[in-house]
Formats: structure tokens, C-alpha cells, sequence
């Protein structure tokens, strides 16, 4: 299993070398993001989004059973639920954070020290998978900087759960040392790193299985089918583990209607110029992060993508130098590989062509197909190759990383990879992907495959550098330059250390609220420092951010923004709210002023920072009579432009709707012919899964000759559209009461303009 016969280090003197190896990337991981180290219990790295949201969940974990419904949902966006399924749990960090808050640190501590504590968790991890294939101290040394200490991990460091990435090469090696000693125990620990993995992060969990089959199809013989069977059950017990989590998240997703959608996934795949893009952050390539965004920042170091480089060339010049028939066609297949790249590159530059002798017909339109044909050809040839099969036939631990990297690299890319903005391949391997559960619409980034790419690069760098080392008297030298350029490549320039909020207020004592709203609400940073203060102060906040938000918040932060009061009647129809201003921000159209507008908000306290209002419990308003007669007929339905299709309005079909063509603006019409006088009671009105487009105030008018009008109802729907959203988020209905006279027409429009938001309907009942 390994591709070095070196001699092992006694075994009595393995274990100081792990723990100083631990121990010195601790200090390395103190050293990179210093000054952190200095304010530990006051600021966080990086900025007060992710990090202050993180830090936030990891105290909830601490003080509420995890699981229970209590804590699914969460403490932010009162009234939804579900809110710890919105985005990551963070319950694999709760074995690290929540220990330390129960002795004692607060919540900013707990997160720092597991911040910190995922460097020298990597390191020791990779550290493990490369002693295990090279029984070399240096190589396994070298292997655990490269994959704790890289630019890809700098270009997340505000990401606690994409740093957590120990259980993937601890998985991996107790795969090896199954496949090597075929001892349960192993299986038994490949089962749990899987398990803590998936708890860490559940993209690295998922993408995983890719590198898992990888392994599976390079290492295993075609006759250990048992063993086989083992891992394959090993890795179920650890998915039947996490189940719990994963079966919650289905059903929370499936309640609020939330999915990804493909312009999103293509957003979240990396561009092959991503391979050389690193985080602005970066000691030495921060100048490279013009190229890519966030999340497209894939730069393992040019350290690590020389010695693959140089793994590569030792792997194929170690081969047999043999011609046989396979050989004659793979040399055949580069061939065929270059004449198609050579007719991409003709189409990239000269554009569509078309080329005809005799019966022959030769085309091109675009020039990723062709070229598609061509890493086809190339990838077949590669596999044929006698140095390939001869390593395939070693099962040779250097060429299996080399390939995998290569392969998840390619994953990163999504299903369309591009370069530079430009499709260069057709249907690549997360496109077939994608046809599997879960990476259909549930996976956002494939980018993130980055990791396990750099895992795998990784530990082909180590093997590589086992091999270099073998054939220079200067190994102590060779190894300590690159240890150190290693380093230099995962430096951090002046680390963001941000102060966490600490400018709270106190919420008076007596009848406690049942959640606290703070405004302006729906900025990111005010936000989760309103989230952060619910750990302060105990109660649930309207406020929320996530990486999914209900729909009704939305709702209520449009609403908000429009100045609608009926919104807090909504909310208030859940338990008695408590609203605290931000007299720092509070500027333009004063809060405080709209808030003294409404008959029952009473002010409570003024403080220097914070103003203090109390909304009492209200009853709750209905957004949909359950008691409903049989709907009338629409036989016809027109808008300003003419008429549209009734059908639209009558399938019943949330995913179908009606809209306009702009933001709202007064005018704006809806008009339903019903065919014949008819008694109508009341309107039932959809916006489908998009409760935002809503109608912000509504005038609804009957008429019997479609000339005189009588108005039935008027007024703003922010307060039923959010309790609308809240009831039912993939199909959103408000209904409205009408006279209950004869009619035939019923008018609909638009009473107030707003500026972002169009009018939709997805359906109307009328009864």
C-alpha cells in the first residue's frame, strides 16, 4: 500500500513526535492569525457575519439539547421555525465549543479556540494519512502543513465549518490501514471520522463519497468484494448516525419550500482560473484574488502543485518502458485528443465553421465541445498508458492522489466548467453528479471541492517529497525549504480582528416578551449582532440571517421597509414583542417616531443607544378562512396591458403566475370577469412561493357592469402576506372579505407604488 519500503521509527518514539508535531501547528496556527491570540473573549476573525452567526449557534448548542424541537428552531427569525436548518449546525464544532462554555468561556471564546483549533486538527489528521502510507516523520510533517496551512483555507477563514476538515484524511487513512491489516477496529474508526466529518460539514461529508468511491475503485481487488461490503456498511452506520440531522433537514427544507437553483450552482462552481486564485488575504498571492471572488479562490500554493508536478514525472519515468498493443492505442488516442483541441482552438478563433468534401461533413459551432471530445480522448489514452496501469496494478498510493486530485479539482468546476467566464467542457462528472440525490439541488458550491482536492494534492506532495528526498544527500535541507515555503504560502496579511458588540441593552424586568425585534432590521451585520445579543439577553429575536431565510422574512423586512404597520400586529399575534431601536442609526425616517404611531406600542425606556418599545399580544389575524364555500368560476381576466390568460389565475399551480412587468406603481390593475352575477363573499389571493411580490396596498372593488365600482376592501397586506408566508410558504394565500353582494367583475389595484418589488399572483379563488 505504500510506495516506499522505509524503515518506521519505533514505535516508543512515534508518539513525541505526533504531539510536538501537534504542538508546533498549534503555535503555527497562533502565529498565522496573531493578533487573535491577544483578544480571544472580544473579537473574532475575519468580520461579524459569519464568524458572529457561528459564534452565536455554537453558544445555543451549548445551553439547548441538541435536536429536540426546541432547538431546531433556533433563536432567530421569531416566529418561523426550523431555524437551525437553514444553514450549517455547527454540532461537530459543539464538541469543541460547547466543553469549553460549560467551564466557564463565553460564547466569542468557545469560538476562537475552536477557530483556532482546526489548524493543528487538520495538520494532525493529514499528518496521520501521510506517515501511514510513507512511514516518514518529514513527508507525513509536510503533508499536515499543506493541508492545515494553504491559501485555500486562508480564503475561508470566516468560515468555522469549512476549516473543520480533520475527518476527511483521518477517514482516509483508516481506510488504509483496513485495506493493510483488515482488522474491524479500523472500520470502526474510518465510520466515525466519517460521522464527526458530517457533523462538521456536511458539503466535505457529501463530496466525500466521491473520494471514498475513488478509493474504493483503485485500491480494492476485484475479489475483496467482502471488504468491500465492510466499508461500504461502515460508511452506512455513519450516515445511519447523523440520519437524525439529515432527515431534519429534508423536512425543514421541504416545509419552507427552499432549494437551489441552477444559476445559483453555476455561481457557487469555480473557474479553472480559480486554480491559481487566491483570497486577498494571502501572504504571498493575495495580488491573484483580482481573478475570482469569494468562493472561487482554489489556490493550493505553488509549493504543493510543484511537487505533484514532480510526483508525476518520477511516477511516469518509474514506469515500464514497454510498447504493446494498449500502448500503440493510447499513443493513438493523444492523436485524435490534439487534432480536436486543435478544432477547438480554430472555432475559439475564427467562430462557427462548416466544412464539406463529398459525402465527408465537418462542423463546428462552439468550441467546448470539441474540446470536451479532446480531455476525453486524452483522459482514455492516460488510462492506457503503460505507467498507469503498471501504478493501477501496484495500487500505487502516489498515481490514486494524483488522479483523485485531479478529478475533484475537476468536480470544483460544476456542471459547466469554465474558463475566464468561457464554457470549455460539456457534460463533466458533476453534471452526472447532479442526476444523484442530494447534489440535484441541495449542493450550492460546488467550488467547495476544492478541499478535497487539496487534500488529495496534498498527500501526493508528501509521497513525492519521499521520492525526491531518496535521490539528493541534502534531505534535511530539501524538506526544511520546503516546510517553510509551505508556511509562507498559508501566511495570513494582517488578519481582520473586528470587536464583537458588547453595546447591548437591558430588558426591563416584569412580564418577559416572547421575542425581541431590533430596527433597522435586514442589514447583515445588525443582524447577526442581533443574534448574537439573544445569547446575551436570553430571548428570541425577529431578526435573522442564515444561509437560507424563511420566506417570511422577506415579507417582513419589505414590509418593514414600506412603513407597514400591520406587519407588527402580526408578529404581535404571536406573544408580546419588545422593539428596540438603534438611536446610532436611526436617522432619516426615525423608527421611533413610525413606532409611537401605532395605538398600542407603548415606549418603555430612552437610552443613550437603544430606545425601548412594548407591543402587547394581539389577536391573531386570519390569513385564510378554513371554512370556504365552492370557488366561482373566472372566466376571463384583464390587466393595463389587456387581457391574460385566466388559466394562470385558476390552476392552481403555485409555479404559474401572473405579474407585472415592473415595480408596482399605482395603476396597476387586475380585473376578473366571473361570466354572471354571483354572490361573493370573500378573495382568496396567492403569490406562490414568492409571498414577497405581494400587493403592498390593496384597493378590491365589485361591479356588476364593469363602469360603477364599489370598493369592497382597502388597505396594506404586508401583515397578511407574512402570516401568509409563515402558514404556508410554498403557496402563500390571503384572503380578503368582500360585501357578499352580487357582482360579476372584480377589480384589484395597486393603491401604493414600491420600488423593487413587482405585483404577482400565482392564484385566485373567489367565493
Amino acid at each position: 500500500m505504500t510506495d516506499l519500503n522505509l524503515s518506521a521509527v519505533g514505535r516508543r518514539r512515534t508518539w513525541p513526535i505526533v504531539l510536538s508535531a501537534f504542538a508546533a501547528y498549534s503555535a503555527l496556527a497562533v502565529f498565522v492569525t496573531f493578533p487573535l491570540v491577544l483578544h480571544l473573549s472580544s473579537r473574532l476573525p475575519h468580520d461579524l457575519g459569519d464568524p458572529l452567526l457561528a459564534a452565536s449557534i455554537l453558544w445555543w448548542n451549548a445551553h439547548v439539547m441538541p435536536l429536540t424541537e426546541r432547538w431546531w428552531n433556533g433563536f432567530g427569525f421569531y416566529p418561523a421555525t426550523g431555524m437551525m436548518a437553514l444553514s450549517a449546525h455547527f454540532l461537530g464544532a459543539g464538541l469543541i465549543a460547547s466543553p469549553l462554555q460549560w467551564l466557564g468561556a463565553g460564547p466569542v471564546t468557545a469560538y476562537n479556540l475552536t477557530f483556532l483549533a482546526s489548524f493543528p486538527l487538520c495538520g494532525i489528521a493529514a499528518y496521520a494519512l501521510a506517515w501511514t502510507l510513507t512511514k516518514r516523520h518529514d513527508a507525513a510533517i509536510v503533508c499536515g502543513l499543506a493541508y492545515g496551512f494553504n491559501p485555500y483555507r486562508v480564503a475561508h477563514v470566516e468560515h468555522l465549518e469549512l476549516l473543520l476538515a480533520f475527518g476527511m484524511p483521518a477517514a482516509l487513512a483508516a481506510l488504509h490501514l483496513y485495506a493493510d491489516t483488515r482488522r474491524a477496529r479500523w472500520l470502526v474508526a474510518f465510520s466515525a471520522a466519517l460521522a464527526i466529518q458530517a457533523l462538521c460539514t456536511s458539503y466535505y461529508a457529501l463530496f466525500f463519497t466521491v473520494f471514498v468511491g475513488l478509493w474504493i475503485l483503485w485500491f480494492m481487488r476485484p475479489r475483496a468484494w467482502r471488504e468491500v461490503l465492510r466499508i461500504v456498511a461502515a460508511g452506512c452506520v455513519s450516515v445511519l448516525v447523523v440520519s437524525p440531522v439529515v432527515l431534519a433537514y429534508v423536512r425543514i427544507h421541504d416545509d419552507h419550500n427552499l432549494t437551489r437553483d441552477f444559476d445559483e450552482i453555476l455561481k457557487g462552481s469555480a473557474d479553472l482560473s480559480s486554480l491559481v486564485t487566491a483570497s486577498p488575504l494571502s501572504l504571498l498571492w493575495g495580488w491573484t484574488a483580482v481573478l475570482n471572488g469569494a468562493e472561487r479562490q482554489l489556490f493550493p500554493g505553488l509549493t504543493l502543485t510543484a511537487l505533484a508536478i514532480a510526483g508525476a514525472v518520477l511516477l511516469r519515468r518509474s514506469g515500464p518502458d514497454v510498447r504493446d498493443r494498449l500502448g500503440s492505442v493510447a499513443t493513438t488516442l493523444w492523436a485524435m485528443s490534439a487534432v480536436f483541441a486543435a478544432i477547438a482552438l480554430v472555432t475559439r478563433m475564427a467562430g462557427p465553421w462548416h466544412f464539406e468534401w463529398g459525402w465527408l461533413t465537418v462542423s463546428a459551432t462552439v468550441p467546448y465541445k470539441p474540446l470536451s471530445l479532446s480531455a476525453a480522448f486524452a483522459i482514455i489514452a492516460m488510462l492506457l498508458s503503460p505507467p498507469l496501469r503498471d501504478a493501477f496494478r501496484q495500487r500505487s498510493a502516489l498515481a490514486f492522489y494524483l488522479i483523485a486530485a485531479a478529478v475533484l479539482f475537476l468536480c470544483s468546476l460544476g456542471p459547466k466548467p469554465m474558463f475566464l467566464g468561457e464554457q470549455i467542457l460539456y457534460e463533466p462528472p458533476y453534471a452526472w453528479l447532479m442526476r444523484l440525490p442530494f447534489f440535484d439541488d441541495t449542493a450550492r458550491v460546488p467550488a467547495r471541492f476544492g478541499m478535497l482536492g487539496i487534500l488529495a494534492l496534498s498527500v501526493a506532495g508528501s509521497i513525492a517529497l519521499t521520492r525526491l528526498t531518496s535521490l539528493t544527500r541534502h534531505r534535511v535541507a530539501l524538506t526544511l525549504v520546503v516546510m517553510a515555503v509551505i508556511i509562507a504560502e498559508g501566511g495570513i496579511r494582517e488578519l481582520p480582528v473586528p470587536a464583537v458588540p458588547h453595546d447591548g441593552f437591558r430588558i426591563p424586568p416584569g412580564d418577559r416578551p416572547a421575542a425581541v425585534m431590533e430596527l433597522p432590521l435586514g442589514n447583515v451585520w445588525r443582524d447577526t449582532a442581533a443574534m448574537y445579543r439573544a445569547t446575551l439577553h436570553g430571548t428570541r429575536t425577529v431578526n435573522g440571517y442564515n444561509g437560507h431565510e424563511p420566506s417570511a422574512y422577506a415579507v417582513l423586512r419589505r414590509a418593514l421597509a414600506d412603513r407597514d404597520q400591520t406587519v407588527l400586529d402580526a408578529l404581535a399575534s404571536f406573544g408580546p414583542l419588545l422593539i428596540a431601536t438603534d438611536n446610532r442609526v436611526d436617522t432619516g425616517q426615525p423608527w421611533a417616531a413610525w413606532l409611537s404611531d401605532h395605538p398600542d406600542v407603548r415606549r418603555m425606556t430612552d437610552e443613550s443607544d437603544w430606545t425601548l418599545f412594548r407591543l402587547p399580544l394581539k389577536r391573531r389575524l386570519a390569513s385564510r378562512d378554513r371554512g370556504a364555500s365552492a370557488p366561482l368560476a373566472i372566466i376571463a381576466a384583464f390587466d393595463a396591458r389587456g387581457q391574460v390568460d385566466a388559466a394562470t389565475l385558476t390552476d392552481q399551480n403555485p409555479a404559474t403566475r401572473w405579474i407585472t412587468a415592473h415595480p408596482q406603481r399605482v395603476g396597476d390593475v387586475l380585473i376578473l370577469d366571473l361570466g354572471r352575477l354571483d354572490q361573493v363573499s370573500r378573495l382568496v389571493l396567492s403569490m406562490g412561493s414568492a409571498a414577497v411580490l405581494y400587493p403592498g396596498a390593496l384597493n378590491v372593488s365589485t361591479s356588476v357592469d364593469n363602469v360603477a365600482w364599489k370598493t369592497g376592501f382597502v388597505g396594506t397586506m404586508g401583515g397578511p402576506a407574512f402570516l401568509a408566508a409563515l402558514e404556508n410558504p410554498r403557496d402563500a394565500r390571503i384572503s380578503i372579505p368582500l360585501l357578499g353582494t352580487a357582482t360579476r367583475f372584480i377589480r384589484l389595484s395597486v393603491e401604493q407604488s414600491q420600488p423593487l418589488y413587482p405585483w404577482a399572483v400565482a392564484d385566485i379563488v373567489v367565493e
